[in-house]
């Protein structure tokens, strides 16, 4: 018995490990237009799941042309985030005011549920908040999304109880909204 109680630890151990060799493989890379699919397949899937603010599915035709303004913007940054060369999911930050951003992250499908969401995010806020002397993040979440609140809460966002002016907006009385603070380090 005692046996097959450290042969189930050695195994967990193992899967932890190579969990945690996956992880730091992220890279992260700046969105340019050969993403622009990519990013049309993630949002669209956040759609059909009923976790995105939008309703019906958006064409393609539309969806470039906003994402070719959006890499184009000063004020705005999105990362691809790659397992190998596998895309894994996306983070974009978008600035709202002086040192304030809202955050949205989306992960593959076939990634969901593997930890990838949480680790992509963490290393997307390292990489963002770079020469930042402070910086809020602001993430709304549908209040069904439970992996997203998840993936928020292990990267220190806190829940609000109120939604700040800057993002109020139609159609978000069925999301949370969290908050990120930092100092520079």
């Amino acid at each position: 018995m005692l046996e097959m109680v450290g042969l189930i630890l050695w195994l967990i151990q193992i899967i932890f490990n190579h969990i945690n060799f996956l992880l730091s493989k992220i890279e992260l890379k700046i969105a340019k237009i050969n993403h622009a699919k990519f990013l049309y397949v993630l949002y669209n899937y956040s759609i059909k799941k009923g976790f995105s603010k939008t309703i019906k599915k958006i064409s393609y035709k539309n969806h470039l042309n906003w994402f070719k303004k959006k890499i184009k913007e000063k004020f705005t940054k999105i990362f691809i985030g790659y397992l190998g060369l596998k895309k894994i999911g996306y983070v974009r930050y978008e600035k709202i005011s002086k040192n304030k951003y809202i955050v949205s992250i989306a992960v593959h499908p076939t990634h969901i549920g593997k930890g990838l969401g949480g680790n992509l995010l963490k290393l997307s806020i390292k990489k963002f908040k770079r020469n930042k002397e402070f910086i809020s993040l602001f993430a709304l979440v549908k209040k069904n999304n439970l992996p997203s609140h998840k993936i928020f809460l292990k990267n220190n966002f806190k829940l609000k109880n109120k939604l700040p002016k800057l993002i109020v907006s139609k159609n978000i009385k069925n999301f949370n909204c969290y908050e990120f603070r930092s100092r520079m380090i």
